[in-house]
């Protein structure tokens, strides 16, 4: 057994990082070294002592956030907020907390420069790689403006719609445009992410894992949708 040199908590052979602290440890061990969160690490070549290949689950295809964003009715860009934090999180090994930037969404104007945040750390990550990028921080924040203009629009003509006529209203063009816009920004991220994640070399790439966060957004798309099917009072 090891001792962490930071705090020294017992740690294995094969752990990449102390379960206390947090720091990452020097790996003596012919056994592949895991990070924090389960990712194997393995050097690349023979004499590539410094070189290390992480196998990271970061690809979510396109098609999978037009699903999953229709099924969710819409909500899905919270749980790619948080995902995607996660994985520049695993990446970077900076201190940041996913759960925490998601929920800032929440937060009237704070969520702005949080999202603007996010699409500059990996524009900035792109371009200190030297990969092409289209991402562009400003754009998307008037794209995420926009889009929450449109739902505060459409709430308030169902909320004086069910007013004035007391009866309630389902999904109509304006919420079928929202959906829609927002997906449309989270397959313009991801394409620049996918390409970013295929290309650099200290990571092999694979597709993201449904998690029970996805699942759970997916449940309650479902239930939304449905709800916009009964008849009105």
């Amino acid at each position: 057994m090891a001792y962490c040199r930071y705090c020294g908590a017992e740690v294995r052979s094969s752990d990449a990082f102390c379960f206390k602290c947090g720091k990452t440890l020097e790996i003596q061990s012919s056994i592949p070294a895991l990070s924090d969160r389960g990712e194997e690490i393995s050097p690349v070549g023979a004499g590539a002592a410094d070189t290390q290949v992480r196998q990271m689950n970061v690809i979510i295809d396109p098609a999978r956030i037009v699903v999953v964003g229709i099924l969710s009715f819409g909500t899905y860009f919270f749980y790619w907020f948080y995902l995607t934090w996660k994985h520049y999180r695993n990446y970077t090994r900076t201190e940041n907390y996913p759960v925490w930037h998601a929920f800032t969404l929440f937060v009237p104007i704070y969520f702005l420069f949080r999202i603007h945040a996010h699409i500059r750390s990996y524009k900035e990550l792109m371009t200190k790689s030297g990969i092409a990028s289209s991402l562009s921080p400003g754009l998307f924040v008037v794209l995420v403006l926009f889009s929450n203009l449109l739902s505060l629009i459409s709430l308030g003509s169902s909320f004086w719609g069910s007013f004035f006529n007391g009866s309630s209203y389902g999904i109509t063009g304006l919420d079928i445009a929202v959906i829609g816009l927002d997906i449309g920004i989270l397959v313009w991220v991801q394409t620049n992410l996918n390409r970013y994640w295929r290309t650099i070399k200290d990571v092999h790439a694979t597709n993201a894992r449904i998690g029970v966060g996805e699942v759970i957004f997916i449940l309650l798309g479902i239930l939304a949708w449905l709800g916009t099917f009964l008849p009105p009072n």
